[in-house]
């Protein structure tokens, strides 16, 4: 008898899913000899694995002890030909860029081998196989090698591989660390100078159906996957009219799309609606202002079908202009007549759901994702879903890490344009400036935050940040010594760039977060859960903890803390992280020891030079006198409450009286020598 599932170990014993099977466990080999050892579990002689096992008659906490027991007492990964070509190669490559996995990393690597070794054989199973071993540990390297593994052997010659990655400049990336020939491979995308790099002629179209390897971006399989189609049905993505064989998808991925909409972006469509039908746009704007008297309730979305007939997704979100109504558009095309839940966050409320994303026949895939173990959406999928499988990823050390936090608010909204002189986005904009200035003189910083509003500099053509927004307001603080040496990276392009691998400083001012309507719609897609299934308070803390842990693994995960040394983090790395604790906004400082086992996490005040703390005219004035002293040797008063455009009361009050403003002075050595006027000038 065939043991395919749980159901068939419950028809071999002859009970129901409810009876808790009664069987022996044969253990062979000794405790004295783990490597090899084998554990046989045989249901009326029918052998089964332990896997099936436990999970069909143990809880999911024995699971998962299981499963780290396993890890622990693991044996090699058994490669074929083609695997053990490109682990040789990979070693090769480490070698050559000294990196240094331990023993225990590397069977994370060959097992990401072996998973595309049976791909590329046909004989792995239909599951979305997850490695999370950490960002810079060679997920992607060990992808590639085995890419060009699988090109060079004849007997692979009608096996083909489809690479998503999230964003075009990885592909630019993976095309040129394969080294392929233009015509190996093809690229298919909305960009078409991107596009080119497979093109034989630069005239040509992508030859897709003929190119081995094909590189696409996730969001393309999406669309598609929105119309409805099956994998089998994507013929954009054939190879010589066959389904490809090796799929691999680089960082995150998740089975569903989440679906949300509130009450105001709702009611911002009826303008646009009324260009299709007014009746439409009146019951859009109804059911908007209706949302109020339904929080925490399930109530039925609009059916919109009978005004929309033959309508599809990509004209309907057509009829719309920004992102954030094509957004809300999409949700209300895709949940129109479905049964929603209502949520309140903040003076939102917001109906939410979600969508299957992912085709049912896409498996077997390669996931490769180093926050595969932070994040709650994978434990949901694996436990209720049953079609994600983790191949062992074994952490790194981080003990050559020093995190400190500045336990501080730094949400998004502090750091508008259009917010005036917001004491707070002041004191954050002050910390992370003298966070800056601690960093050894010539040693490059890398600060990560919230994305903020640019405008175009008409003299040298660039963007550059506007007023009040965090890099503006951290560069008006710096000593123009340090600008050269201080990068930013806004929040949504903190993955996958290898750019700033040397940085060994990294600044995180203020965390990644979505609304919790986010998070339970994407926690109830991961479970495939029911809108009339409940969505308990601690899962959603859960899936909020995981998302927010995933996104600082991987902003940290830019600088030098990637690469690995022995097994762990290289010596001297150092992050420090500002956010607050307090309130529902939240996050656990504890969780930064998860993120990062065996790093230092110390808390940091501002105690370090005060000159980073002046702001405004007090700023002004101090760089004034600091520039006249070093031309000229003195600067009288008169003369900076003209440069400032102040009177002589306001000038003492404002600036001579300012707590921080003397003291900065004395700090180079600058004194003032009171009269009328007062001169400042050299001790």
């Amino acid at each position: 008898m065939a043991i395919n599932g749980f159901d068939d170990i419950a028809h071999a014993l002859g009970m129901n899913e409810y009876e808790a099977p009664e069987v022996q466990v044969y253990q062979e080999g000794s405790d004295e000899t783990p490597v090899g050892r084998k554990v046989v579990y045989r249901v009326n002689d029918v052998e089964v694995s332990g896997e099936q096992y436990l999970k069909s008659t143990g809880t999911w906490e024995e699971y998962q002890e299981w499963l780290k027991s396993a890890e622990k007492g693991h044996t090699p990964v058994e490669l074929g030909k083609l695997g053990t070509v490109a682990h040789d190669a990979t070693k090769a490559f480490f070698e050559v860029h000294e990196h240094e996995p331990n023993p225990e990393q590397w069977h994370g690597l060959d097992s990401i081998i072996g998973a595309y070794e049976r791909m590329a054989e046909g004989q792995a199973a239909e599951k979305f196989f997850i490695s999370s071993l950490p960002t810079g540990m060679g997920k992607t390297t060990v992808a590639i090698e085995s890419t060009k593994a699988l090109l060079a052997d004849p007997e692979f010659d009608r096996v083909s591989v489809v690479y998503f990655l999230s964003r075009r400049d990885q592909i630019v990336d993976a095309v040129k660390r394969m080294d392929l020939q233009p015509g190996a491979f093809a690229v298919l995308t909305a960009d078409d100078d991107v596009n080119k790099l497979g093109r034989l002629d630069a005239y040509e179209k992508p030859d897709v159906k003929n190119a081995r390897v094909l590189f696409t971006t996730q969001r393309r399989l999406e669309d598609y996957a929105n119309s409805g189609k099956s994998f089998a049905d994507m013929k954009a993505f054939h190879y010589h009219g066959e389904v490809r064989q090796v799929r691999v998808w680089d960082e995150a991925i998740l089975p569903s799309l989440t679906l949300k909409a509130d009450q105001f972006l709702l009611a911002g469509l009826s303008s646009g609606l009324r260009r299709l039908s007014s009746d439409l746009a009146y019951e859009i704007l109804g059911f908007a202002h209706s949302l109020k008297d339904h929080v925490g309730e399930r109530i039925t979305m609009p059916d919109i079908e009978r005004y929309t007939t033959g309508m599809e997704l990509v004209d309907f979100k057509g009829l719309f202009q920004t992102e954030e109504q094509r957004a809300t558009a999409h949700a209300l095309y895709s949940l129109s007549g479905h049964v929603v839940n209502v949520r309140r966050d903040g003076n939102n409320n917001i109906t939410l759901g979600y969508n299957e994303l992912l085709p049912a026949d896409l498996a077997p895939m390669l996931v490769l994702d180093a926050s595969g173990d932070l994040r709650q959406t994978y434990d949901f999928w694996e436990r209720y879903r049953q079609t994600l499988e983790r191949l062992p990823s074994p952490k790194k050390s981080y003990s050559g890490l020093t995190i400190r936090h500045r336990n501080t608010a730094a949400g998004k909204h502090l750091f508008s344009s259009r917010v005036k002189d917001n004491k707070q986005a002041q004191r954050v904009a002050d910390d992370v400036a003298q966070m800056i200035a601690e960093t050894p003189s010539g040693e490059r910083v890398l600060v990560i935050t919230h994305k903020w509003e640019t405008y175009r500099n008409r003299a040298t053509g660039e963007d550059r940040p506007k007023d009040n927004t965090l890099p503006a307001l951290v560069e008006r603080r710096l000593n123009p010594s340090r600008l050269p040496l201080v990068e930013y990276l806004h929040y949504g392009r903190h993955t996958a760039t290898n750019e700033y691998r040397d940085f060994k400083h990294v600044i995180l001012a203020g965390l990644l977060q979505y609304d919790d309507a986010s998070y339970e719609a994407d926690g109830r897609g991961a479970k495939k859960a029911d809108v009339m299934d409940a969505f308990p308070a601690e899962e959603l803390q859960k899936m909020r903890i995981g998302e927010i842990s995933h996104h600082i693994f991987q902003a940290a995960g830019r600088g030098s803390i990637r690469k690995t040394i022995n097994g762990g983090c290289p010596e001297g790395c150092h992050l420090y992280v500002v956010f607050s604790t307090n309130g529902k906004g939240g996050f656990p400082q504890g969780q930064l020891s998860v993120i990062f086992p065996n790093a230092d996490i110390l808390d940091w005040k501002p105690d370090g030079p005060v000159e980073v703390r002046l702001s405004g005219n007090v700023r002004r004035a101090f760089e004034f006198i600091v520039s006249k002293i070093h031309a000229y040797g003195a600067v009288k008063t008169t003369e900076v409450m003209e440069y400032l455009k102040m009177t002589g009361g306001n000038f003492k009050n404002r600036v001579i009286d300012h707590r921080d403003f003397m003291p900065a002075l004395a700090a180079k050595g600058i004194i003032l020598i009171r009269g009328k006027p007062g001169v400042f000038r050299m001790a």
